[in-house]
């Protein structure tokens, strides 16, 4: 009935190119309500002595995904559009991010769990030397 929120951190390798990213959620439903589900992320980069205290950028949604009525089956939402990280990343950043069950964008009476998110990222070098 309300949107809820879990926050992770990756610290990306140096390959990565300090560009936008997408996301993929991986969730289930304890019940057999066949409703839509969306998820939100947003991200802020930190670097070394910055504040840790500070707003997520703007949230990015996936398309919502109607659960298929099984309790416990495995949901895999579709790739997001482009997530733009606030707060300049940077090669040695952490960057934090906050995903959230949209229920605005949602329509599932049951209790939605968040399995695990994959997140895409574009490098612009062959490794991290």
């Amino acid at each position: 009935s309300s949107d809820e929120f879990a926050q992770f951190a990756v610290a990306f390798p140096k390959s990565w190119n300090e560009g936008t990213v997408t996301f993929q959620p991986f969730w289930t439903v304890t019940g057999t309500n066949t409703g839509t589900v969306a998820w939100q992320l947003g991200g802020i980069a930190a670097s070394s002595d910055d504040s840790i205290n500070t707003a997520f950028g703007t949230l990015v949604a996936t398309t919502a995904l109607a659960h298929s009525g099984t309790s416990n089956d495995l949901m895999v939402s579709a790739e997001s559009g482009a997530v733009t990280i606030a707060g300049s990343p940077s090669t040695d950043d952490v960057c934090f991010f906050q995903i959230n069950l949209d229920t605005s964008a949602s329509a599932q009476s049951g209790v939605v769990r968040l399995i695990g998110v994959k997140v895409f990222f574009t490098t612009d070098a062959g490794n991290d030397a």
